[in-house]
């Protein structure tokens, strides 16, 4: 399965052409950017073009898991960091913050047509 929008493209600001993820009205409850900056700069300057904002953000939600006693697991990196932000692909198939539970699952069930998970 591919999920689309597991890239981190959302980190990718507006530019001329096309408005950004992180301007999309399900993202605007999302914080916590500068952080995930700060340590891709960091390890910009230990290693520069190895680690993508993806990996970073799936090793930070791990760890801060693991900080609040959740299980810790393990994680394969390697991940490509998205290149294109679409936020009308947000807005319309990301759930709203403030939807209950069955609402904000419901776009990611394998049998939702359109949606942006699709089977290969």
């Amino acid at each position: 399965m591919d999920f689309e929008g597991c890239d981190a493209s959302v980190f990718l600001d507006a530019d001329a052409y096309t408005d950004s993820e992180n301007e999309s009205p399900p993202n605007q409850s999302l914080q916590g950017f500068d952080v995930i900056e700060t340590i891709k700069s960091k390890l910009e300057e230990a290693c520069p073009g190895v680690v993508s904002c993806a990996d970073i953000l799936v090793l930070a939600a791990r760890d801060c898991v693991a900080l609040v006693g959740g299980p810790f697991y393990r994680l394969n990196t390697g991940r490509r960091g998205g290149s294109n932000s679409f936020s009308d692909i947000a807005t319309f198939e990301l759930p709203l913050s403030f939807g209950d539970l069955s609402e904000t699952i419901a776009p990611l069930h394998p049998s939702k047509q359109g949606g942006s998970m699709k089977g290969r």
